[in-house]
């Protein structure tokens, strides 16, 4: 388009000059006997007219053009800004979702971290409550079992009988004898010697002991056991049964 406006305005000067040379010479001009000024300002002074009108519309339509052109420009200068913000946008707001997910996870596993502790602790307290508990529950059986006789002369009686038994044999004068068999207990009684001391006295007629005439004599031993010391604290016997 610019091109052919530049093409137009250049016609108009060329028209000037020819109807410049036809004001002078028309013949020379149109080539023909019969031209006269007359003919040649209306032949080049049409021409010239017509150039100008011509060339002016042309660069008119030009700059029309090129309005156009820089509309469009501008349009699609300002659509791909538009895109460029939006994918900008769309990436900011995939970022952003991606954050908050990740944030969430996080939250999760500290939660889940917190309730897991929780329970661990809980855990914890609950094994620690029972332990308490068992051993509460132990010591006030222990308290009792140490005021009944039954209980806490069985809980001792075979620790008495492995601390009484070589005191015991000790008594004999000469030779002695255990008469009692493999699983028949040694001591089968006892009773209280001191309650609050926890001293009980262990006996049983499980023995003889060797006289000076060589008899074998059926004996009654007692054992006085310390059952919180595990001291045997005296033994004595005499001829009998139980």
């Amino acid at each position: 388009m610019e091109f052919v406006s530049l093409a137009l305005f250049l016609l108009a000067p060329l028209a000037l000059v020819a109807l410049l040379i036809g004001l002078i010479s028309p013949r020379f001009l149109l080539r023909s006997a019969t031209a006269t000024r007359r003919r040649v300002l209306l032949v080049c002074g049409a021409a010239f007219l017509v150039s100008l009108v011509a060339g002016s519309i042309a660069m008119t339509q030009s700059a029309s053009w090129k309005a156009q052109q820089a509309a469009m420009d501008a349009e699609a200068a300002a659509k791909k800004a538009r895109e460029e913000a939006a994918a900008a946008a769309a990436a900011e707001k995939a970022r952003q979702e991606q954050q908050a997910a990740e944030a969430a996870d996080r939250e999760a596993e500290a939660r889940r971290k917190a309730a897991a502790e929780k329970a661990y602790q809980e855990r914890l307290a609950a094994e620690a409550a029972n332990r308490a508990a068992e051993a509460k529950r132990k010591e006030a059986e222990a308290a009792r079992c140490r005021q009944d006789l039954q209980c806490w002369g069985d809980k001792h009686a075979l620790a008495a009988s492995f601390a009484c038994d070589d005191p015991v044999e000790r008594l004999a004068l000469n030779s002695f004898k255990w008469t009692n068999g493999w699983l028949e207990p040694k001591f089968s009684h006892f009773r209280w010697q001191d309650k609050e001391h926890g001293v009980i006295t262990y006996a049983g007629d499980k023995i003889q002991y060797q006289n000076g005439f060589g008899a074998m004599i059926n004996h009654v031993y007692e054992c006085d056991y310390a059952t919180e010391t595990k001291q045997v604290l005296a033994v004595r016997a005499h001829p009998g049964r139980l």
